[in-house]
C-alpha cells in the first residue's frame, strides 16, 4: 500500500513523471512501523498497480506482484468496493449576456 502524491503517476512513467512505485525508499519509511518487517530491494521489483489514479490526484494505491489480487480488485468480476471522494474547486466567473449558445439557454 501506498499514498500516492500528485504529480506521480500510478504505473509506467509517462511525459517526464515518475512512477509511484519509486517512492518505496527507505527514507519514506514509517519510522514507528512496529511490525519488524525488514524491507528488501526485491520486495519492490515487479510492483504492478491494482487501479489507477490520475497525475493530479491523490490517495492509496494498491500495489502487487500477485496477478490474482490485482484481479480480484479490480478485474471485470470484481466485487470489491471502491470509493472515490472528489474535491473540485469551482471559480465562477460572470459571463457576458448574449455569449451563450443557444442550446445554454432553453430549459
Amino acid at each position: 500500500l501506498l499514498h500516492k502524491p500528485i504529480g506521480y503517476v500510478s504505473g509506467q512513467a509517462e511525459d517526464g513523471y515518475e512512477p509511484a512505485v519509486v517512492l518505496f525508499q527507505p527514507e519514506n519509511r514509517w519510522k514507528d512501523d512496529p511490525s519488524g518487517i525488514k524491507p528488501h530491494p526485491n520486495h519492490h521489483r515487479h510492483l504492478a498497480p491494482a487501479g489507477r489514479l490520475d497525475i493530479d490526484s491523490t490517495g492509496l494505491l494498491v500495489l502487487t506482484q500477485d496477478g490474482r489480487i490485482a484481479k480480484a480488485l479490480i478485474g471485470d468480476d470484481s466485487d470489491i468496493e471502491k470509493e472515490y471522494l472528489v474535491r473540485v474547486e469551482f471559480v465562477a466567473h460572470p459571463v457576458p449576456e448574449g455569449t451563450l449558445p443557444n442550446a445554454a439557454l432553453t430549459p
